[in-house]
């Protein structure tokens, strides 16, 4: 690291690593999803925003070696995507030894575990509830101005609805991550 005692460059390198994951598993996807003869083919017109448009999923033929070469490119970028989400975890970590009081950053460094790695329940409870506890404590100080406490509060609301994933895909828990869920407003 360019400044290893730096939050801010710690969290920001696992906020990189996050997006380049993000990026490389959308990519996996895409090469899947031409693998199986799927394609999107955009059913409004061109006049359309781009977030209002409306796409169909038509199939089309592969030849059986284009499809296999697809899904070796797809299982590449899927183990690239992991390695990025590794990396993120660890500048996470960091960030999170840097800054123990901060929620946003505790909670992010367990987002990577809850969407991305998805092993190691016990460490995302911890730095989940960890992050819900310091958030408790945090959000009735009358010293944050209202930009901090809003920041303060959506971290917070961030981790319970994380928690919540966390029971519902991870432990198969429904009810309890029900609960969770209806914290994070």
């Amino acid at each position: 690291a360019l400044r290893p005692d730096n939050p801010d460059f710690a969290y920001n390198s696992g906020f990189f690593h996050r997006d380049a994951c993000v990026i490389l598993e959308l990519q996996a996807e895409r090469a899947l999803r031409k693998a199986k003869g799927e394609q999107r083919v955009r059913k409004s017109g061109e006049d359309v925003p781009i977030e209002e448009a409306v796409y169909e999923t038509v199939q089309v033929d592969v030849e059986p070696a284009e499809a296999e070469k697809l899904r070796t490119e797809a299982a590449a970028k899927r183990s690239e995507a992991m390695e990025q989400a590794q990396l993120s975890y660890q500048a996470y970590r960091d960030a999170a030894r840097l800054a123990p009081d901060d929620v946003r950053v505790i909670n992010d460094a367990a987002l990577v575990m809850v969407y991305h790695i998805r092993k190691d329940v016990p460490e995302m409870e911890a730095l989940l509830q960890r992050a819900i506890d310091l958030g408790a404590k945090q959000k009735d100080d009358p010293d944050l101005s209202p930009d901090d406490l809003d920041n303060l509060l959506e971290a917070w609301g961030d981790a319970h609805q994380n928690m919540g994933l966390v029971y519902l895909t991870l432990k198969n828990d429904p009810a309890t991550a029900r609960t969770w869920f209806e914290k994070a407003f």
